[in-house]
């Protein structure tokens, strides 16, 4: 586990996700086949509540931004933000208080935002 950062970008995690997604799309991959690599890539090898919350948040901000983003993978992540499994996974990593406080209000504002389609936010 790196360095937390409650943005969403704000580790190397989704970072590596939101390039390599772009990098797919930049080069004229389909946006279905990009999303089935990105899945295979990262999912497949999650650890954890917490790195499925930075993959998925990564992907799906990308997603969004090339419109391709559908409403069952937002339930997705809401699901995931809301398990339980993630908030007594950042305790027992060691997360502040703060910090929980922080991502938490963090990931409900992006969902809040992806919830609306790009062309119209």
């Amino acid at each position: 586990m790196g360095v937390f950062s409650e943005k969403i970008l704000g580790n190397d995690n989704s970072l590596d996700v939101y390039e390599d997604y772009f990098e797919l799309y930049n080069s004229g991959e389909k946006l279905e086949d990009i999303s089935n690599i990105i899945y295979k890539k990262y999912m497949t090898t999650s650890a954890d509540i917490i790195e499925d919350v930075d993959y998925l948040s990564a992907l799906y901000k990308a997603k969004w931004e090339t419109k391709s983003l559908k409403l069952e993978e937002i339930q997705k992540l809401k699901d995931l933000v809301l398990d339980p499994e993630l908030l007594k996974l950042l305790v027992s990593f060691g997360a502040s208080d703060k910090y929980i406080s922080k991502r938490i209000k963090e990931l409900n504002k992006f969902i809040s935002k992806i919830s609306i389609p790009k062309n119209e936010a």
